[in-house]
């Protein structure tokens, strides 16, 4: 299934450059599968797309987390010590693999199509009791 991911203005930067290869979420929704277009979504706005390459889960605390941490935290551009806060923080935490990313737009940004509905999917934790802005959220097309 195709989702829209709210992604922070310059993760989505570094996605469609080529220069972030994972994305760090809380946890994996069961309806994404390997080669799953995602896109990517911020003010409203979709930038680009990449394809979902598949989720590697969070070790359990001790030497090979932290060396898991330092290798994921490269490819997120983030410090481990970020990856570790953000991921601490979700109920299944994933780092998700991207690929092939397509930018709608040239280098002065003029973003593709506008989000003006979406849904929460049933499985998602309400707003308020995990992450107070959406910028975490798997967010779908709502069916009209």
């Amino acid at each position: 299934m195709n989702i829209i991911l709210a992604v922070r203005p310059q993760h989505t930067e570094n996605i469609l450059a080529g220069l972030k290869t994972v994305e760090l979420r809380g946890y994996v929704p069961p309806s994404i599968s390997m080669g799953s277009t995602i896109f990517l979504c911020h003010s409203r706005k979709i930038w680009g797309h990449c394809t979902f390459a598949g989720a590697s889960p969070m070790p359990e605390a001790g030497l090979f987390r932290d060396q898991w941490l330092e290798s994921i935290a490269h490819l997120a551009c983030v410090t481990s010590e970020d990856a570790l806060r953000y991921l601490s923080r979700g109920r299944d935490p994933h780092a998700w693999h991207v690929r092939y990313p397509v930018r709608y737009s040239s280098p002065r940004p003029q973003p593709g199509p506008i989000v003006r509905s979406y849904v929460y999917t049933a499985t998602s934790p309400p707003p308020h009791e995990t992450h107070p802005g959406l910028a975490n959220y798997l967010l779908y097309l709502k069916n009209r």
